[in-house]
């Protein structure tokens, strides 16, 4: 364990400068994987996964990689990956087209893009979402996805051939957002962040808890977390306000911020999961711009930007 341990400086140095090299496509990486899973939670969930993967699979890559084109690629398996082992349904992406402003190129396609329904073929999903939605040419598609030109456009040509027959498109909800009551234990937990008492939120987690700040790192075990993260936090002198909300069918801790206009903004989400009166993993989503973007959005509030990359110095 202590000889992996010392690698850890090493590792989280090369993910820094992965994330710099990367960040011009991040924000499109994020959409794609917000059209994909139809949730913000399981966006920022598949990017941190396809992130860690492609990063862990550089060290195979011996010629030029398109940076984008790799991105979305390693997107796209790791998507397909999960859905083959859960089951889970393609999202629906015509609304969000709209709402981005992209405009497919065809109309059978702009009319089933919002359905994409659950009969479609998983790798015809994808190759009808780059195409149509995020307009990347066949012959990228085709570099992306390990395949030939002809065998995407009759992948292409199928998946608009079902989308025609499918039945008429819906509108897609956008995920919801309210500020709400709070239970008893996450009012505990709201008391104790807005009096800037770590121990009081220390006091609340179990022994064994995982910190996670969403993409930049994790504190495993109450004392670990309350002597770094915790303490660190309560030291800082920007004024914060926490109450309780939902959003995106998540009971969440909403924490607001003045920017530096002096207007309140959305600065983070806190999200507890909680058992037998204790925090078993709390996950704090701070460096998760597009997830605070959407959020900020549906509570009719703008959201913080946060630098990505966290000074661990």
């Amino acid at each position: 364990m202590e000889e992996i341990a010392r690698l850890a400086p090493t590792v989280r140095a090369a993910y820094q400068e992965f994330l710099t090299s990367i960040e011009p496509h991040r924000s499109d990486l994020w959409d794609y994987c917000y059209r994909l899973t139809g949730s913000p939670w399981d966006a920022e969930d598949l990017v941190q996964e396809s992130l860690m993967r492609a990063l862990a699979r550089l060290s195979l890559v011996w010629q030029p990689t398109n940076a984008r084109a790799y991105l979305f690629r390693t997107a796209s398996n790791t998507w397909v990956d999960h859905v083959r082992t859960t089951g889970a349904s393609i999202a629906a992406l015509e609304g969000m087209a709209r709402e981005r402003g992209s405009q497919p190129d065809s109309a059978e396609s702009l009319a089933a893009l919002d359905y994409l329904a659950s009969s479609l073929p998983r790798r015809q999903a994808v190759i009808a979402l780059l195409v149509d939605v995020f307009d990347i040419r066949l012959r990228e598609v085709a570099e992306m996805l390990g395949s030939t030109e002809t065998a995407v456009k009759g992948a292409l040509q199928r998946a608009r051939a079902t989308l025609r027959a499918a039945a008429a498109p819906t509108d897609r909800p956008r995920p919801s957002a309210a500020r709400t009551a709070p239970d008893s234990f996450t009012a505990r937990y709201i008391d104790a962040f807005n009096r800037r008492d770590p121990d009081a939120i220390a006091a609340l987690l179990s022994d064994d808890c995982v910190v996670d700040i969403v993409g930049v790192g994790e504190n495993r075990g109450r004392a670990f977390a309350r002597e770094d993260g915790l303490r660190q936090w309560a030291a800082d002198e920007l004024p914060q306000r926490a109450e309780a909300g939902e959003f995106a069918d998540a009971h969440v801790v909403l924490v607001f911020a003045p920017g530096d206009d002096g207007e309140e903004r959305l600065h983070r989400i806190d999200r507890l999961t909680v058992a037998d009166g204790e925090v078993l993993r709390l996950r704090t989503y701070f460096y998760t711009p597009e997830l605070l973007a959407v959020a900020g959005e549906a509570l009719g509030t703008r959201a913080a930007r946060h630098p990505r990359i966290c000074d661990d110095e």
